[in-house]
Parts: C-alpha cells; structure tokens; sequence
C-alpha cells in the first residue's frame, strides 16, 4: 500500500516505480556508493 504522501500526490492509481534494498554491510568499505534518481515524463 502507498503511503498517504503519494496517494496525495498521484491521486489515480498510477504509482510511480519505487525499490527499497538493504545491505547489511560490505566487503570492503570503500564500495559504498550512494545512488538518487528523479524521473519524468511529460506527454506530447
């Protein structure tokens, strides 16, 4: 279930995609990256 947030802000049932992952740790620190994304689309 979407939360009250995006239910306001998609008010139809058309969610943008969303993924949640969890590592609990590395092999080696310096791997850690971080990753944000924003994406758009705008209908002709």
């Amino acid at each position: 279930m979407p939360s009250k947030l995006t239910q306001l802000s998609f008010p139809t049932t058309n969610y943008p995609p969303n993924t949640l992952l969890v590592v609990s740790r590395l092999v080696r620190p310096e791997f850690l990256i971080e990753v944000e994304g924003t994406a758009a689309v705008i209908s002709a």
